[in-house]
C-alpha cells in the first residue's frame, strides 16, 4: 500500500458512517486508493464527510435502516480515474422483483488506472438471513451485463463485458468458511461471473469467527487480499492490493 505503482482499497462493513467516519482516518485507510464500505446507514440524499475521502456512488434501499453501500476514492491518487457506474445499477433496481430488492444493497464505479486497466468495483451488502439461490438471482439481476448469460444476449454490440476485470466486495452474511453453506453461491459465481473469492475463507472477518465478509475478482492479475483487525467495530476490514504489471 501507498506505492504509487499499486492500487489498493479496504473493504469494510462500517455499521453507521455517521458514527465511524472519524475512526477511517488511520494510517490505512488513507493509505488507500478507495474504500468499499457496506452498511453505511445512510439514505441516498445524506452527504457524510470523510477525511480525504470523496463518494463516488452510493445506495440504500428505501425500506432498510441498517443497509446501504458507498465507494469512496482518495482525494490524493492523481493517477487513477474513476466514474460512476450507479446509473446502470438503479436501472437495474426498476427491474428487481420486490422479492429480490429485499436481498440487499449494491452499488459500482468504474476505475481506469494509470497504466490503462480498466475495472468495476461493485460493493454490497446482503441482509441477513437470506437464501443461497436469492442471493445468486439478486447479483445476476443487478450485474446482468457482466455476467456470461447476460453478455452473450448483448453479443450484437460485441462488448464482451463478461470479459471486463471485475470485484465484488462487501458483507455477503454467508459464511465462507463452512463450505457446505457456502458452496452453492460460491459454484454461481464462478461459473456466471468466472469470480472466485480471494481472501482466505478460513481467516474469519468478524470477531465470533465467521468470514461474512469478502473480495472477489476475475481477471486481475497480482492481487492480494488480507485482514486486519480494527477497534472500533466487530468486522475486520479487508485489504486489497492490486500490483502493477507494468
Amino acid at each position: 500500500m501507498g506505492s504509487n505503482k499499486n492500487v489498493s482499497f479496504i473493504a469494510l462493513n462500517v455499521q453507521s458512517l455517521r458514527k465511524h467516519s472519524i475512526d477511517l482516518n488511520d494510517s490505512v485507510t488513507q493509505k488507500s486508493n478507495f474504500l468499499l464500505l457496506s452498511e453505511t446507514w445512510l439514505d441516498n440524499e445524506e452527504q457524510c464527510e470523510l477525511p480525504n475521502f470523496d463518494c463516488i456512488a452510493k445506495f440504500q434501499r428505501d425500506s432498510v435502516r441498517a443497509g446501504g453501500v458507498g465507494i469512496y476514492y482518495n482525494k490524493n491518487d492523481k493517477a487513477n480515474i474513476v466514474t460512476s457506474n450507479m446509473d446502470l445499477i438503479l436501472k437495474n433496481f426498476n427491474a428487481l422483483s420486490l422479492r429480490c430488492t429485499n436481498v440487499g444493497d449494491i452499488c459500482s464505479a468504474e476505475c481506469v488506472t494509470e497504466n490503462g486497466i480498466n475495472f468495476i468495483k461493485a460493493v454490497i451488502y446482503v441482509s441477513s438471513n437470506q437464501k443461497n439461490d436469492d442471493i445468486a438471482e439478486f447479483f445476476h439481476r443487478s450485474l446482468l451485463e457482466y455476467s456470461k448469460s447476460g453478455s452473450a444476449a448483448l453479443n450484437r454490440w460485441q462488448k464482451n463485458l463478461h470479459r471486463v476485470p471485475l470485484i465484488l466486495a462487501g458483507d455477503f452474511n454467508v459464511n465462507f468458511a463452512d463450505k457446505k453453506k457456502s458452496e452453492s453461491l460460491l459454484k454461481f459465481l464462478s461459473v456466471e461471473f468466472d469470480l472466485t473469492i480471494n481472501n482466505n475463507p478460513s481467516k474469519s472477518t468478524t470477531r465470533y469467527n465467521t468470514t461474512i465478509d469478502a473480495v472477489f475478482s476475475r481477471y486481475i492479475e497480482k492481487i492480494q487480499s488480507q485482514t486486519y483487525v480494527t477497534y472500533f467495530i466487530y468486522h475486520k476490514p479487508i485489504v486489497t492490493v492490486i500490483e502493477n504489471t507494468d
